[in-house]
């Protein structure tokens, strides 16, 4: 209890091991983090707004990162507030995004992680397959080629956590 609202913690592991959502009685809001995607202010052009999860830093895990999702939409809030940016009204499209995003995600994962490839050419693969799924999503939403350059750094960096982890995946793996 907090200011004549209820805070609830909610542990919500899979974009990364110590991440945590808070839902707002009050407000009828929660504030994700990275939990329930970005989504740039440039995102929201075209026929629809475009949500997608984040693979940073290391700790990327789809089944976990479904089960968020899931623990999100249970709250039942109205609306949640991105760390990168503003808030998202529209849980249903929100989940649904996430969801499909994750499973792309996975899938560049499990490329990942069946080659033997060095880790610079991981990071290619990997970006080559993030990229892949951007694109798809801009063609679909109508939003602007222009604009992937924009998320160029976070293609790169999602890479890199999925790159990371993949390469854990195979120590454990032996």
């Amino acid at each position: 209890r907090f200011g004549g609202r209820d805070l609830t913690f909610i542990y919500t592991r899979g974009h990364a091991n110590h991440h945590f959502v808070i839902f707002d009685s009050k407000t009828n809001a929660i504030f994700t983090g990275d939990s329930f995607g970005i989504s740039y202010p440039s995102l929201r052009q075209g026929t629809s707004p475009f949500l997608f999860p984040s693979t940073t830093p290391t700790d990327f895990h789809a089944e976990e990162a479904r089960l968020s999702i899931e623990k999100i939409v249970n709250t039942k809030a109205d609306k949640a507030y991105l760390t990168h940016f503003d808030s998202w009204t529209d849980m249903k499209s929100g989940a649904e995004q996430m969801l499909y995003g994750i499973d792309r995600m996975e899938k560049v994962f499990n490329e990942l992680v069946a080659s033997n490839q060095s880790d610079s050419d991981l990071q290619a693969l990997g970006e080559k397959g993030i990229g892949s799924f951007f694109e798809e999503e801009f063609l679909k939403r109508k939003i602007p080629s222009s604009i992937l350059e924009l998320v160029k750094p976070d293609i790169q960096i999602n890479a890199q956590g999925l790159v990371f982890a993949a390469n854990r995946a195979k120590k454990k793996g032996n």
